[in-house]
């Protein structure tokens, strides 16, 4: 993740968490770990919010604006575990592309 990426929504870029990890590092951790071991995570995580980019100086209709997702910091983490998890097992999954 790009540290300086756009605040989500509790307000943290992916720069707040690298540079405190030794402080939340262990904490964060344990959250992981409990969503695997549980099956499921706190459903704030999953806040995410649609924001509209202009892709023109005057933007007047829909196609004028590219939509991002501002995802939280510690969804796209566990995002990232369970996917380094299963990429070996993908194309039984979905197929090769």
């Amino acid at each position: 993740m790009h540290s300086y990426k756009a605040p989500r929504l509790d307000g943290f870029q992916p720069i707040f968490y690298k540079t405190y990890w030794n402080i939340v590092g262990r904490d964060i951790h344990d959250m992981i770990v409990a969503s695997f071991t549980s099956g499921t995570t706190d459903p704030v995580l999953a806040d995410t919010l649609v924001m509209p980019i202009p892709k023109v100086d005057n933007p007047m209709s829909l196609k004028d604006f590219l939509p991002i997702s501002l995802c939280n910091v510690l969804l796209k983490l566990v995002s990232k575990i369970l996917v380094n998890r299963i990429h070996l097992y993908l194309d039984s999954f979905i197929g090769p592309l």
